[in-house]
């Protein structure tokens, strides 16, 4: 628990620094979709510019000592960096198919975890944390808006707008579920609902299984920190209103039909069709590419790599352009040292957002672990978007605010709270 005693002394006013915080939290959500022009080299952008912009700081106005823990949480990443680009190189090398954007992308590796100990300075009590996430929140509703105005036409999916990159959208929403849950966010039932409501239907609209799953996972943990009587009050008033506004019999007609066109999606007729089938593909592919070149490759080049295998795979061989899963993504661009840091950073990742929560118990760990698999195995965004750094960022920040203040308690002779 943060110890901040002049907020309790003076009513709190803006600091420069928190608004530095709403910038970083607000870009880290919408980091995905901006307008091109706000990118250069087709993937830095402004989260990836503020992400600079700390580190700079850090190097011309801080004494620049790395807290221990701060420095175990960056090795893992810096490894990782290091070993992306050997991969980057040596894909180069023997497909030619390296270009600059895939040589520039893997900078973010190396310059979002020195969120770790730069970010931290300027996250000193409840307050930051609260407005850093809340901005992100409000960064990824932002990008889900943009999603809906770049949808495809509404008549695709049951005459039901479908929103633009679905499966990227959809993890960034249920990310800010998760986040809605954290212990330190706030409590108020007006802004939680309505925050819940928002993304619960823009993840509804992704149309992406992955994408609901998280949704899920979000609504319980937000539920498990939430007052139990406040809670029924809300499910009773929102399934009366619901009862009188709304044409359930439709709605379950459409969810039907929507569920079993998904699961026909998935499976498929036979191996030949079904984006289980292809995502099966693609991490053998991952697989075997792991084996045969253990420094990495590059993930441009995954391309290449997976067309020499198309023999071996068979009928589970599908053109692509990325192993499109967090696995798939560590074999391929940094081989198996990648994949080592995909372990340690997965267990730290875990205990980090416990340790957020209001609520630690079996459900909580075994949510977020869901959480997790998901992320890895069905997704790709685990290591290249902001989220995992912004998580591990504010559990140092935390940790090492909380020390203090009971470091300074002891001081003073009394006895921790």
């Amino acid at each position: 628990m943060f110890i901040d005693r002049s907020a309790a002394a003076v009513p709190p006013v803006i600091r420069p620094s928190e608004l530095f915080l709403v910038l970083v939290g607000f870009f880290g959500g919408t980091a995905h979709d901006l307008p091109s022009f706000m990118y250069v080299g087709g993937g830095i952008g402004p989260f990836d510019w503020l992400v600079l912009a700390l580190l700079l700081r850090w190097v011309l106005f801080s004494p620049r000592t790395l807290d221990k823990r701060a420095m175990r949480m960056f090795a893992p990443f810096f490894v990782f960096a290091a070993f992306a680009y050997v991969g980057e190189i040596c894909g180069a090398l023997r497909f030619e198919g390296t270009n600059a954007a895939s040589i520039i992308a893997p900078i973010r590796y190396l310059s979002y975890p020195t969120m770790f100990f730069t970010l931290v300075p300027l996250v000193r009590s409840e307050r930051d944390l609260k407005i850093l996430f809340s901005a992100y929140v409000f960064g990824v509703l932002a990008l889900a808006a943009l999603a809906v105005m770049r949808s495809p036409d509404p008549s695709f999916f049951f005459g039901l707008p479908v929103l633009y990159d679905p499966n990227v959208v959809g993890n960034f929403v249920g990310y800010a579920l998760i986040c809605l849950g954290l212990s330190f966010m706030p409590r108020s039932a007006t802004f939680r609902i309505a925050m819940l409501f928002a993304l619960f239907t823009f993840a509804m609209f992704t149309f992406s299984k992955a994408s609901w799953v998280l949704a899920l996972l979000g609504l319980y943990i937000n539920a498990a920190t939430m007052n139990k009587w406040r809670l029924a009050a809300i499910i009773v008033v929102a399934a009366m209103a619901s009862l009188a506004f709304v044409d359930w019999g439709h709605v379950l007609t459409l969810a039907t039909d929507a569920i079993d066109v998904k699961l026909a999606s998935s499976v498929g007729s036979d191996q030949s069709g079904g984006t289980f089938y292809m995502r099966l593909g693609y991490f053998i592919s991952s697989a075997y590419a792991l084996v045969q070149y253990p420094l990495g490759i590059g993930l441009r080049n995954f391309p290449f790599v997976n067309d020499t295998y198309a023999r071996a795979l068979g009928n589970l061989y599908f053109p692509t352009d990325s192993p499109h899963t967090a696995v798939g993504f560590v074999c391929a661009q940094a081989g198996w040292v990648g994949l080592a840091v995909l372990a340690v950073v997965f267990r730290r990742v875990a205990s980090s957002l416990r340790s957020m929560y209001a609520a630690r118990d079996i459900g909580t760990s075994s949510v977020v672990a869901v959480m997790l698999l998901v992320s890895v195995f069905f997704q790709i965004e685990f290591f290249t978007q902001p989220f995992i750094y912004l998580v591990l960022a504010a559990a140092i920040a935390r940790h090492i605010h909380s020390c203090a203040g009971l470091q300074e308690t002891l001081n003073q002779g009394r006895a921790p709270a």
